[in-house]
Formats: structure tokens, C-alpha cells, sequence
């Protein structure tokens, strides 16, 4: 997750969409991240609740590939010097597994993700340029589609926290729901993928490319490296940040609401990157 300059913040959140009708390969050795998402809750006296969700595959991640507990997540400065490690603890897991309804979907085997959430209550005084929060973890599942080397390549997810936000004392935006396990190849798909704003401010939404960050060697950087993040790479030239689907109609988000919409033109599993900027309501 990560934010701009000014009077704005920028979340970025990272989801997995798995196309139906699909073969699914015989389990992999593969790692296990799928998406995540890192915000905070303003309390005022300069405490901040954290939180933090991590998805993983409940099938073809490694066995030995753990949720962290507890989590790592680096505090740096404006100029990416590192301020303090926080050490969130694991609260709460969940496992969220196919509800299958329509009758498009033809299922051999079943998608199961599982969730968990990271809370904790931490001091941030004030400070020039704010603060910058990061968590990353490596890696993804060999089953993705859409880019290259997944099973080499981790994730990041960050977010700022800036002069303006504090001195407002703002929340971050939080997404309200998780997409769909499964989406049918051919049929349209209309999904909310919205957030709420505990401050009122106005939301834009667009498609956005994932952070990449921590390597099979370092799989639980402790503290998570300081931005600037690279950025996955795209799996050309089929796929793109203009069509992460790559066949089929691409999909698109509406800047005003946050649906997303698309018509998959093949079996697979996808990684999807959903921004969203905040702005001031006042401003």
C-alpha cells in the first residue's frame, strides 16, 4: 500500500481472482501469498491502530509456508530511514472457501483462501513528512497466470501516513469485502470493490501494479526494506495493467464507486492490483 505527497493517501490492495472451469494441477511446493492489505485508525494523542490482513492458499501454498506470527512491519521516515519495527500480533484467522451458486461453474477441485489479521495500538509522534509503514513477504503461488516468476516473486504492502493525515488525525480507507473465489470464464463480472472512509473524505479508485519485496532467500525481511518498491512484472505479452486478464473483455474499474467489471476469456488464477486515493473532504 503506499500513499502520495499533500493532502491525498493511496492505498494499493492486492486480490486474487480464480477463473472457473479450470484443472487444477496437482499441489506444488509453491509459497502461499495472494493478497493483503495495511491500514491504520486514528485515536488521537498520536496512537494509531494497525491493521493488517494477509490471504493465502489454503491448497497449493507450501505446507511450511506459515502465516508470520507476529508480524514485522517497518516504520521509516521521508528520506526511508528506519524509525522503529512494529511487532503486530496475530489475532484472528479465517478460511474462506467456494459457496458455489451459479450453475456455470464446474468445479474439479476446491479454492480455498485463507485469512488473517494482525492488530495492534502503537505510538507515532508527530513528525516532518510523516511516517511510512511497510510489510512484506515473499511469495506467491506458481499456479498465477499473469506474471512472470511468481514463485520467486513476494509482495509488499505499505501505506503513508503523512504530515496532513496527522495532523487531521485521518483513518485510512478500508476496503469492504473480499472479491469472489471463483468468477466464471464468459460471464460478465460485476464486483464492489469499494471502500469506506471513517472521515468522509471523497475515494478514487483505478487498477494499479502490485509491489513486489521479499526473495525466496529472505522470505520475512525483518524490518521490510524502505521504499521506493519494484513493481511485479506483467507476463507480456498477454498480460498488462490495462488487461491483467488478458483475454476476454479486460477489466476495469469505475474511478467514482469502485465496481469492478469484466467478461474472463480463460481459466486461471490472476493477480489484480485495486488502488484506491484518498482526499481531504475540506480541501
Amino acid at each position: 500500500m503506499t500513499a502520495s505527497n499533500g493532502n491525498n493517501a493511496m492505498k494499493k490492495f492486492l486480490l486474487p481472482i480464480c477463473l472457473c472451469l479450470l484443472a487444477w494441477p496437482a499441489a506444488v511446493h509453491a509459497t502461499h501469498i495472494i493478497g493483503g492489505e495495511l491500514g491504520y485508525k486514528c485515536l488521537g494523542n498520536n496512537k494509531y491502530e494497525v491493521t493488517l490482513s494477509v490471504y493465502r492458499d489454503c491448497f497449493y501454498g507450501d505446507p511450511l509456508a506459515f502465516f508470520d506470527d507476529p508480524a514485522y512491519v517497518a516504520v521509516y521516515d521521508q528520506f526511508g530511514l528506519l524509525v522503529q519495527s512494529l511487532s503486530i500480533p496475530y489475532i484472528e484467522d479465517d478460511t474462506i472457501t467456494s459457496n458455489l451458486k451459479d450453475p456455470c461453474l464446474v468445479i474439479l477441485e476446491q479454492v480455498c483462501v485463507h485469512t488473517t489479521t494482525y492488530r495492534d495500538t502503537v505510538t507515532l509522534p508527530f513528525r516532518p513528512g510523516g511516517y511510512h509503514l511497510s510489510y512484506q513477504r515473499c511469495c506467491r503461488n506458481q499456479t498465477i497466470n499473469n506474471i512472470v516468476d511468481p514463485l520467486a516473486t513476494g509482495a509488499t504492502f505499505d501505506i503513508r501516513l503523512t504530515e496532513s493525515a496527522m495532523l487531521n488525525c485521518n483513518s485510512s480507507p478500508q476496503f469492504q469485502q473480499w472479491p469472489p473465489i471463483y468468477i466464471c470464464t464468459n460471464r460478465p463480472l460485476v464486483f464492489d470493490h469499494s471502500a469506506v472512509d471513517l472521515d468522509g473524505d471523497s475515494l478514487v479508485y483505478k487498477l494499479c501494479t502490485p509491489f513486489e519485496g521479499g526473495t525466496l532467500n529472505n522470505a520475512q525481511p525483518q524490518p521490510a526494506d524502505p521504499p521506493p518498491y519494484d513493481t511485479i512484472t506483467w507476463l507480456a505479452p498477454n498480460y498488462s495493467l490495462q488487461d491483467m486478464l488478458g483475454f476476454g473483455t479486460p477489466l476495469t474499474i469505475n474511478a467514482s464507486t469502485g465496481l469492478m467489471t469484466a467478461v474472463p476469456g480463460i481459466t486461471g488464477q490472476f493477480v489484480v492490483g485495486v488502488c484506491v486515493e484518498e482526499y481531504d473532504a475540506e480541501v
